[in-house]
């Protein structure tokens, strides 16, 4: 290991910080309507992909969530 590693993980920390303060504003959603409607699908198409991301999230997030406090 080098004398350098724990000012990196310092780094990393904030970065991770910054991420999850931003993730909460979904700063990307801008950027993908646009985007999904350059791959050619119409806005009812983008609304069900992001139905069914949002209940696969919901779906998944339950029993990973029972399973973490469990163990």
């Amino acid at each position: 290991m080098t004398t350098d590693q724990p000012g990196n993980f310092r780094h990393n920390v904030r970065k991770l910080y910054l991420f999850s303060f931003f993730w909460m504003f979904l700063v990307i959603m801008p950027v993908l309507i646009p985007f999904f409607t350059s791959l050619g699908l119409s806005m009812r198409q983008i609304f069900q992909l992001q139905s069914v991301f949002g209940i696969t999230l919901v779906i998944l997030e339950v029993p990973s969530g029972y399973l973490g406090a469990v163990r």
